[in-house]
């Protein structure tokens, strides 16, 4: 899943890019796991820090691969 984010110029298109790119990207992990993506809106919307000491075995493989999705989508995003 890719992002087509040389069109953000301001920080408002940077927000509503980035919100679009979510709901893709919701969307689908969905497909491959209900969970993943019901996870990933959840921890979008999260009001504070996520403790990873906190999550069982399996939210963790989830969190790294969803790091490395995001890696691959934003590796050539100058601000990242």
């Amino acid at each position: 899943m890719t992002v087509n984010h040389s069109g953000w110029k301001t920080c408002e298109d940077e927000n509503l890019g980035f919100n679009s790119y979510l709901v893709e990207l919701i969307g689908w992990t969905s497909q491959g796991s209900v969970t993943f993506g019901r996870e990933i809106e959840q921890a979008s919307r999260w009001s504070h820090s996520i403790v990873w000491g906190r999550l069982s075995t399996d939210q963790k493989t989830r969190a790294v691969r969803l790091c490395s999705l995001l890696k691959t989508a934003f590796a050539t995003h100058s601000r990242i």
